[in-house]
């Protein structure tokens, strides 16, 4: 796989459009898929960039989100656009969905990706900020969840509150479920095809965000995935040795793993 990454560390739009755009043009290699990350100083101005990009690259597979930062030339970047062109010698395909729950656009993005392929890249909102009426209802809606919460005593009752709670903020797409959404999306792809999640949150209080771009349109508080079929190198670790196949089973294995673990309710 060809690999070339194009950059600015300006957060000014016109210097960086500038710079990116010269340093496309000398681009050598096809690319069937990309990747463009924006950081806090140039994310209001996505659509220039996926503009350029669609009319160079009309055909290219593409994702891209809001990063805190990205490392290029041996230099890690806070600031500026980066933009990741890839030759691949396999399949590439962009998949997107975005139904009216969180719940439903999980299964309506998994139902699309099927399975067949050996490596998916997953990009969706942990936690979305609507627009500013729409934070305002959100807060006034807390406030009477936590009320209803307090006033109750029994431990069944309380649950019943926190289920209520979290339906609601399925239904309004502000919470995207992470571990159901992973699970969900890897019983459809058969359980064994690698499966990066990358549950984004917003950097800033800004109404709708993050954003998530997919072949070059906004997918607002909805999730795409991009998918490869072909020799891909996916490693994961984690910082513990192993997970457990239960509750019970994890717990053990985390007591193990600490030298003084405490027991709290």
């Amino acid at each position: 796989m060809k690999v070339e990454i194009v950059f600015s560390p300006s957060n000014d739009n016109k210097e960086s459009y500038s710079e990116i755009e010269k340093k496309l043009d000398k681009n050598e290699i096809k690319p069937n898929f990309l990747f463009l990350f924006l950081t806090a100083g140039t994310w209001k101005n996505y659509n220039s960039y996926t503009a350029l990009l669609k009319d160079k690259f009309p055909d290219t597979q593409m994702l891209g989100c809001i990063v805190e930062g990205y490392s290029a030339e041996d230099v890690i970047w806070t600031r500026g656009v980066a933009i990741m062109l890839a030759e691949f010698e396999g399949d590439v395909k962009v998949f997107t969905a975005n139904e009216k729950t969180s719940i439903e656009t999980i299964h309506k993005l998994s139902e699309k990706v099927g399975g067949g392929w050996d490596s998916i890249l997953l990009m969706f909102p942990a936690f979305y900020f609507p627009s500013k009426l729409g934070f305002v209802k959100f807060f006034i809606n807390d406030k009477r969840y936590y009320r209803m919460f307090n006033k109750k005593k029994k431990l069944e009752d309380k649950h019943k509150i926190l289920d209520k709670y979290s339906e609601n903020l399925y239904s309004k797409k502000m919470v995207y479920p992470i571990d159901y959404f992973l699970r969900v999306l890897s019983e459809k792809t058969g359980k064994s095809t690698p499966i990066i999640g990358m549950n984004l949150m917003p950097l800033e209080a800004a109404s709708n965000t993050p954003i998530i771009l997919a072949n070059y349109e906004d997918m607002k508080n909805g999730a795409a995935v991009m998918c490869f079929k072909g020799e891909t190198n996916v490693a994961f670790s984690d910082v513990f040795p192993e997970r457990g196949n239960s509750f019970e089973e994890m717990e053990s294995i985390v007591k193990e793993y600490f030298q003084v673990p405490e027991e709290v309710k």
